[in-house]
């Protein structure tokens, strides 16, 4: 198969990156169903770990591997470094960074072991009161 010139990211980075995010995410999400009772446990369930991960991370890393294609070895560095323009508070960053990981990191202990999906519906008393005084 032919790989994509570095003339042809360079011209269509926005397909590249959405191709990458496409691929990345649903693969993930492929190996998730894969794993699940519901999916007929095709492969072995300390699979589904990863494929959560790949699923949540997939347009971040397809963003990192799309700049790395257009800009060369400079554009990861450009693209992570306009994160150091804080122009927000750190709690925020806290929150978007922690938050999502904390809702799914109870159910991954449960699927690796073979058993059924913890679901939680909403968040513990006063985690909400905890995460708005980090703002204020």
């Amino acid at each position: 198969m032919n790989e994509p010139s570095p003339k042809y990211a360079a011209r269509h980075p926005l397909a590249i990156f959405f191709t990458l995010a496409f691929a990345l995410t649903w693969g993930g999400s492929l190996l998730t169903y894969l794993t699940a009772p519901q999916g007929g446990e095709a492969l072995p369930s300390y699979l589904s770990a990863p494929g959560v991960i790949l699923t949540l991370l997939g347009p971040s890393v397809a963003a990192l591997i799309a700049a790395r294609l257009t800009s060369g070895s400079a554009g990861p560095r450009q693209l992570l470094g306009r994160l150091r323009i804080w122009r927000i508070g750190w709690g925020w960053y806290a929150l978007l960074f922690l938050y999502p990981p904390s809702r799914t990191w109870p159910s991954w202990g449960s699927t690796a072991f073979g058993e059924t999906l913890l679901l939680v519906s909403s968040p513990p008393p006063g985690c909400q009161k905890a995460a708005l005084s980090l703002f204020t």
